[in-house]
């Protein structure tokens, strides 16, 4: 019996429902492309020929076709055996870098700082005053008294004056008020102050070039050297290589 041809296996995997849309079911690294049709497409014009290994001849069915269970199966065994590797290779693609340089280093320097400080302020303040004060006045009395005496005659109920006087009296006083006031007065005040600051600085340094031990024109070759190689054809390779036989055409008969 005659080993079935990839072609048979995956009738539409030229027209673009292969091997890379099962693997699209998967964490492949070019999954957000969303280019596995494309890549069906390309494998199969390429290996669509070729005659199938043991992984797809012990799971095809009597027609030689692959069951939607086996085709998922056969994807996950890629990816076990070569996942790493295509994401690996696939990071490659997204470098950036100068092609003209061949030395680069980054230091990076982070400085944080605390400072704390405080203090106190101690003063003094005084005021001393006397005030004086004189009241001086006059206290004055005067005035005129006039005395009359009178005498009785024998049997007499009449009053008749016997001598009259006359006094005048004439006082003056003056005071002096003298009042003195003393004012002391003493205030005493602390005056307490905290600071409290936080800093933190990141600094980077960038050295870049080249060192001499190239030059850049064999830097040149070799980047264009980098874009003639192909990460899909690698990829085909490693799905060849378990899925197919490296032939073309092969026949033997099956137990």
């Amino acid at each position: 019996m005659k080993k079935p041809l990839m072609n048979n296996a995956y009738p539409n995997g030229y027209l673009g429902d292969g091997v890379f849309t099962d693997l699209q079911n998967l964490d492949v690294p070019w999954k957000s492309s969303n280019i596995e049709t494309s890549l069906d497409s390309v494998y199969f014009s390429k290996s669509g020929e070729k005659t199938v290994s043991n992984v797809i001849s012990k799971r095809v069915d009597s027609d030689g076709v692959l069951s939607a269970e086996n085709r998922s199966n056969i994807a996950t065994y890629l990816v076990s055996v070569f996942g790493v590797q295509w994401t690996k290779l696939y990071e490659t693609l997204t470098f950036d870098y100068n092609p003209i340089e061949n030395y680069r280093m980054v230091e990076s320097e982070s400085l944080d700082s605390h400072n704390e400080s405080s203090g106190s302020d101690t003063g003094t303040i005084g005021r001393e005053a006397a005030n004086g004060r004189t009241d001086t006045g006059t206290v004055g009395n005067s005035g005129t008294d006039n005395t009359d005496n009178s005498v009785y005659g024998f049997n007499s109920s009449s009053a008749v004056n016997s001598d009259a006087s006359n006094s005048t009296n004439n006082n003056t006083e003056t005071r002096n008020l003298a009042i003195n006031e003393t004012v002391d007065e003493t205030e005493t005040r602390n005056l307490a102050n905290t600071s409290e600051s936080d800093k933190s600085e990141t600094r980077e340094l960038t050295r870049s070039g080249n060192i001499g031990v190239t030059t850049s024109q064999q830097m040149i070759e070799s980047e264009r050297d980098l874009w003639q190689w192909n990460y899909f054809n690698i990829v085909f390779n490693d799905i060849d290589s378990l899925l197919c036989l490296p032939i073309y055409s092969y026949e033997m008969e099956c137990d």
